[in-house]
C-alpha cells in the first residue's frame, strides 16, 4: 500500500504535525524529509533500509557523497539534500557560540566540534582566534593527520594568531578512536602551545578533544597549564 492510502494519523507528515517531531522515529524523520521513495521502495521502506544499512540516522548522514551516490534510488538531488541537512545542523550549532558561552558553557562549543569534527576518521586539529571581547575571528584546521596523531607545530598557531590580532586562542581535535581521555603526547602539545603563545600575550583558554558521543575539556578538568 502506498502511504497516501494509509490513515492520517498512520502518515509520517501528519503524523509530525499532530503530535510534534519529536514522536516520530528515525525512519519516518527521514522520510518526512525525503518525501519519495525509489522505483522499487516506499519512503518509509527506503528510508528503514538505508538507516539498517549504514547503522543508524548518524551514521547515514555521515556517509560521504560517493557512498550516498552508489545507493539505490540516490541520485544527485537526493545526496545534495542529505548533505544540505547535515550542514545546516553544523551551522545552527555554531551559531550557538558566543563570547559568554565561550566562557561559560564549554559544552555548546563541544556540541558544535562533535558535528563538525566528531566523525572525521583522521585527526584534525582546529584553533579559535578570539579578540578581546571573546568574539570568533577565525577558526582554522591547522593540522591535519593519520587516525592516532597529529603534527602540531606551535608558530604556525602563533602566526595566526599574530596575522588575525587575536588575543586569545582555544584548541581543539578530535579523537577518532573515541577515546576523550587526553594522551601524553597531548599535555605536552598543549604545554608548549600554552608557552609559545605566552611569549607574544595569547592566552589559551582550553584545549578540547571531542568523539561523536562526547567531549573532554582541559579547562574543566584543570588540566590546563600556566605559562
Amino acid at each position: 500500500m502506498k502511504i497516501k492510502t494509509w490513515a492520517s494519523h498512520d502518515r509520517p507528515r501528519e503524523k509530525l504535525l499532530e503530535k510534534g517531531p519529536e514522536q516520530l522515529s528515525d525512519t519516518e524523520l527521514l522520510a518526512v524529509l525525503l518525501g519519495t521513495g525509489s522505483r522499487e521502495l516506499d519512503c518509509l521502506d527506503w528510508s528503514r533500509q538505508r538507516l539498517s544499512e549504514a547503522g543508524g540516522l548518524r551514521e547515514f548522514f555521515n556517509l560521504s557523497s560517493e557512498k550516498l551516490l552508489s545507493l539505490p534510488g540516490c541520485g544527485i538531488a537526493r545526496t545534495t539534500q542529505i548533505m544540505a541537512v547535515w550542514e545546516m545542523a553544523v551551522r545552527f550549532a555554531r551559531s550557538r557560540i558566543s563570547s559568554k558561552t565561550i566562557v561559560s558553557d564549554p559544552e555548546i562549543l563541544a556540541d558544535y566540534l562533535r558535528l563538525s569534527l566528531g566523525h572525521q576518521k583522521r585527526e584534525r586539529f582546529r584553533v579559535f582566534f578570539l579578540n578581546k571581547k571573546l568574539e570568533i575571528l577565525d577558526e582554522k584546521d591547522l593540522f591535519i593527520g593519520t587516525v592516532d596523531e597529529t603534527p602540531v607545530y606551535p608558530r604556525e598557531i602563533i602566526e595566526s594568531a599574530l596575522r588575525c590580532h587575536a588575543t586569545a586562542v582555544i584548541l581543539a581535535h578530535n579523537h577518532p578512536s573515541g577515546r576523550l581521555q587526553p594522551s601524553p603526547e597531548d599535555i605536552r602539545v598543549t604545554e608548549k602551545i600554552v608557552a609559545a603563545c605566552g611569549l607574544i600575550d595569547v592566552r589559551v583558554m582550553d584545549h578540547l578533544i571531542v568523539g561523536e558521543d562526547g567531549y573532554f575539556s582541559f579547562s574543566s578538568e584543570g588540566l590546563m597549564p600556566t605559562k
